[in-house]
């Protein structure tokens, strides 16, 4: 190899300068390691480096599929396709708004209705109990389902605005997951029989400790700006859905003024 890199050399001139051509094959290897180096750096930086992303975030916008002068529950019935012979989905709906409602007052009077604990308390037991009061023999999925239906429906037919929309979705869903964990199957043998439900007082007990126990407060007054977004009201959608899912949330911890109010 030597005598093929220096031609001109004689075998005992290479003897003779093996030092000077040991240095010469260290720095020719060393600048070989440094270019391949550079050029992996190089190709590495180019593949793998991600400029950050500066634009803002997508805000969902909403508008209110309620018709003119139409209450809120006739745009359910409508959207929902129901009507007066569809008994049992108007009996779960009919007790379960009224059982959320009466409920989240009892417990919660000293709240304004709306972004509060309050709210968060009705939304959750309200799916819980659409969950409870829909019959089945013996399906929770078919009572989930129901439950997701007419909550998005409400939803399709509010005015809200987008932090207090997506905290009601965020707890309907919370409430809905409730009924499935405290409702367990009957089981003869290998077959399911019925179910094991909770009442409706031990949801709305279940519901209660829950919110009281591990509710995240995320306050509108306190967010601050990203990425361009500086409404508190889509502040607070950023945050909803990077919230913990089986965690109750609220937007507002204002004083009932009016405690005739109803929801």
């Amino acid at each position: 190899m030597i005598q093929y890199d220096f031609p001109e050399l004689s075998q005992t001139e290479i003897e003779d300068q093996i030092d000077l051509i040991d240095e010469y094959y260290a720095r020719a290897l060393n600048n070989t390691i440094v270019n391949h180096m550079e050029g992996v750096l190089d190709l590495d930086d180019f593949v793998y480096y991600n400029p950050p992303n500066n634009n803002p975030p997508v805000i969902p916008t909403h508008n209110s599929e309620n018709l003119p002068n139409e209450e809120k529950k006739d745009c359910i019935l409508r959207l929902g396709d129901i009507n007066w012979i569809d008994f049992k989905q108007l009996y779960s709906m009919y007790f379960a708004d009224k059982g959320a409602t009466n409920s989240s007052r009892s417990k919660y009077d000293h709240l304004d209705p709306n972004n509060t604990k309050r709210d968060d308390y009705r939304h959750t037991v309200w799916n819980a109990l659409l969950s409870r009061y829909y019959w089945t023999t013996s399906s929770k999925l078919k009572k989930f389902n129901f439950a997701k239906k007419i909550a998005d429906l409400n939803e399709r037919c509010a005015t809200n605005e987008v932090g207090t929309l997506y905290m009601d979705y965020h707890n309907n869903e919370v409430g809905r997951q409730l009924y499935q964990d405290k409702t367990t199957f009957k089981k003869f043998l290998w077959m399911k029989t019925g179910l094991n439900e909770p009442s409706a007082n031990e949801l709305k007990d279940f519901a209660y400790d829950l919110i009281e126990d591990h509710a995240v407060f995320i306050d509108m007054n306190n967010l601050f700006p990203t990425q361009g977004i500086t409404e508190p009201q889509e502040l607070a959608y950023l945050k909803i859905i990077r919230a913990d899912k089986t965690k109750p949330v609220y937007l507002s911890e204002e004083i009932n003024k009016n405690p005739y109010y109803g929801n």
